[in-house]
């Protein structure tokens, strides 16, 4: 399907957007591995310097997937908290930040997963705040209206729903799995 643009307009018309999608296997390649990596690893910050991350950052303005949702947002530095206007992608449970719409690299990459909390917050001079609160650390983010924020969150939370959703399958799968052997091993009556 088609990314939704909160801003409600073609990414970077539909040139771009044949050329990110031949591309797409490409890039969710490189992303599932990378994710793996996340998943391997609990000490997520460190992997921050890796080469994979800095990979993944440089290509996803040419190779994200048609899909999801994207728009400019302002979102509060790490380091300094000055507000910058970014572009933002929600790539599945990667939300990408650009400086601007045609950057070739990110800035940075927020992963959504099941740990992920969304939600929103006052924060003084800026108007529709929510954060993000990851492994890594907490984003502030403002959209320009009420109704983008409200996208965002909804966009957003699906994400972490769904990543709850894959681990408790998971772990019922693994329960289930475990019982069937134990009962294997168990000498009939």
């Amino acid at each position: 399907g088609a990314r939704v643009s909160s801003d409600g307009a073609a990414r970077r018309g539909t040139a771009t957007a044949s050329a990110a999608a031949a591309d797409s296997s490409s890039f969710d390649e490189k992303a599932r591995r990378f994710r793996e990596s996340l998943a391997a690893s609990d000490a997520v910050g460190s992997d921050m310097e890796s080469m994979d991350y800095n990979s993944l950052l440089a290509i996803a303005a040419e190779a994200i997937t048609p899909r999801n949702m994207e728009g400019y947002m302002h979102k509060e530095g790490g380091a300094y908290k000055s507000w910058k206007h970014r572009y933002f992608v929600l790539s599945d449970d990667l939300l990408f930040y650009f400086e601007k719409e045609s950057s070739k690299a990110a800035k940075g990459v927020i992963f959504i997963d099941h740990q992920t909390m969304v939600a929103s917050t006052t924060i003084a001079g800026h108007k529709h705040c929510f954060e993000i609160r990851s492994r890594q650390r907490t984003y502030n983010i403002s959209p320009d209206t009420q109704l983008k924020q409200r996208e965002w969150m909804a966009a957003l939370l699906l994400v972490v729903t769904e990543k709850q959703q894959q681990r408790v399958q998971a772990q019922r799968q693994k329960e289930k799995a475990e019982q069937q052997q134990k009962q294997q091993q168990q000498p009939p009556p």
